[in-house]
């Protein structure tokens, strides 16, 4: 079910863009109400059966509430203005979602990134659980410059350019942020395990450190 949740996720631009462009409100709805029903029957799903999918568990009611959100949002802008612009936030509420699960892990729990790093290496020093802490900043503050980004773009740029950036721009740079974080955290504290890519990575910055 997470992975159809996905697929609707990365297609959900496109889907906006092809309706507004083609001022062919009428698929959007179902589109919507199809998202709505996949977050309530991800809630739904059998509990979670590892310590990583508890720790993941915790996207799926906030992802779920920005999903009834948004139908509702889009759905009234349609009944009431008849303008299916509204559609444009959708991204950014799904953005909302991911900063309130590490804004709110900062508060009430351990944070996130402390989270998931505890699940490959359970004694982790004082210093790395500060550099957790700080990590799991970074990603509040990027879902904030992102979903400014999103209703900026919504509000005074092409259309073609939101979707750029909603479909394909914003996760290239999500991924960069945690490809670089992923790097900056091994040559720092030489946590490698026995995974190819980590072998890998420590063989690269060996021979970095030596030239």
């Amino acid at each position: 079910m997470s992975a159809l949740r996905v697929m609707w996720t990365l297609a959900l631009p496109f889907v906006i863009q092809y309706c507004l462009a083609k001022q062919r409100v009428a698929p959007l709805v179902p589109f919507l109400l199809v998202g709505a029903a996949l977050s309530l029957l991800m809630l739904k799903s059998r509990p979670a059966q590892t310590e990583l999918q508890r720790v993941v568990s915790g996207f799926g009611p906030m992802l779920a509430a920005s999903m009834g959100l948004g139908v509702l949002f889009v759905l009234c802008g349609l009944y009431f203005r008849d303008n299916a612009d509204f559609a444009l936030v959708l991204p950014a509420l799904n953005n909302v979602a991911f900063l309130l699960v590490f804004a709110g892990s900062l508060v009430v729990r351990r944070p996130l990134v402390e989270r998931f790093a505890r699940l490959f290496h359970a004694d982790l020093t004082a210093e790395e659980v500060v550099y957790c802490y700080k990590v799991t900043w970074l990603w509040v503050l990027f879902f904030l410059i992102n979903i400014t980004v999103i209703l900026l773009l919504a509000e005074f740029g092409p259309l073609s350019w939101w979707t750029i950036y909603t479909g394909v721009l914003g996760y290239l740079v999500a991924g960069a942020v945690g490809l670089g974080e992923y790097v900056v955290r091994k040559y720092r504290f030489g946590r490698f395990t026995d995974r190819f890519h980590d072998r890998l990575l420590q063989r690269w910055l060996r021979a970095g450190s030596k030239s």
